[in-house]
């Protein structure tokens, strides 16, 4: 079922809660893409280009994003190693995955909001799975938030707690085409 709206606030708060305590891990993506980008810049010794008054503006968008990745999505990532169950590196984006349990709770609501969730400042695309199916999927840059109900008593439950969704409970959607967390099996 999709998100009418993002998940913020007080709801982005109880729902982190709950997440965490039905799910046995979570998941999000890591993209490297710019930080390559960003080491050819300086080798190339164009970084000198800052101090000139004429500085392409894509120049000043790559090192503005890849310091902020440095600075605030490097700690964050860092600060939930002692959680983190696999990572599988490929070549623009690594997707790790980490158990869920209560001392992950403050770190994963840094963010305020789920759609918060994309780079440069947090990683991309928060995932809860339950039982090897993800049961809470985002697409940040996309704006899209896909949560899969095991029955419509469940999807009151997300109701009661402030998420509103597009479309209805569908068993077919919700249930059998759930997707499955290959990278552990």
């Amino acid at each position: 079922m999709r998100t009418k709206d993002d998940i913020v606030g007080n709801v982005y708060k109880r729902f982190i809660d709950a997440a965490v305590d039905r799910s046995d891990m979570f998941y999000f993506d890591v993209y490297w893409y710019d930080m390559g980008r960003f080491a050819s810049f300086v080798k190339n010794n164009r970084i000198d280009l800052f101090n000139s008054e004429v500085v392409h503006e894509n120049e000043i968008n790559l090192y503005e994003k890849t310091k902020i990745f440095i600075e605030k999505c490097m700690p964050f990532i860092k600060s939930l190693e002692p959680f983190l169950i696999k990572c599988e590196k490929g070549r623009q984006c690594d997707k790790n995955y980490y158990k869920c349990c209560k001392e992950v709770i403050p770190i994963l609501l840094k963010p305020q909001n789920v759609l918060s969730w994309r780079y440069p400042y947090f990683p991309d695309n928060i995932a809860f799975c339950r039982n090897k199916y993800f049961w809470f999927i985002t697409t940040t840059h996309e704006y899209g938030i896909d949560l899969f109900a095991n029955d419509e008593k469940e999807k009151l439950y997300w109701e009661d707690l402030g998420i509103e969704f597009f479309d209805s409970f569908d068993i077919e959607n919700d249930v059998i085409r759930r997707p499955k967390v290959t990278a552990l099996l």
